[in-house]
């Protein structure tokens, strides 16, 4: 593997709005999201300017020869909970860094006490399921016709 295609992985950046809309916008990606629309720049820009500033250090992002391909995400829900999400670009599933991203989220957030996390999953997109699963993750409940949930509790939430 040539330096130029060295993944590194990095905490989110401001510059990282743009490539982020791309990944969002690609119809692979859209296919599993709640609302299969795209995302116009604006409501991107408002997401992006949300996440930038109350969740940086909730995020990881996956790059390689400087282009973003991939961001693991975890927003607070409750004091001790979160829900996660991922998000990898197409040309690049299928090789660990889905993997690497969530063990390196997975261990920042037991490291800032979540002991519940959450994913709402696609029913069809059974690359995030056996993720989420290879992740620890066990099947909650079916939440819709098209969406799953699927949660990890740590050893801490379980003695509680």
């Amino acid at each position: 593997m040539t330096d130029s295609n060295v993944i590194s992985f990095r905490g989110i950046e401001v510059l990282d709005e743009a490539e982020l809309l791309k990944l969002r916008n690609s119809p692979s990606n859209l296919v599993f999201f709640k609302n299969p629309s795209p995302v116009s720049s604006e409501d991107h820009a408002e997401w992006f300017a949300s996440r930038i500033s109350d969740f940086e250090d909730l995020q990881i992002v996956a790059v390689v020869s400087n282009q973003l391909i991939g961001i693991v995400f975890l927003v607070p829900i409750g004091e001790c909970s979160g829900s996660i999400s991922i998000n990898i670009n197409s040309e690049y599933q299928s090789r660990g860094i889905g993997l690497e991203l969530m063990t390196r989220m997975l261990l920042r957030a037991d490291s800032l006490n979540f002991t519940r996390i959450e994913a709402v999953i696609h029913v069809d997109n059974t690359k995030s399921v056996s993720l989420f699963e290879k992740c620890g993750f066990v099947f909650e409940e079916k939440i819709s016709e098209s969406f799953i949930r699927y949660v990890r509790l740590t050893s801490q939430n379980i003695l509680k």
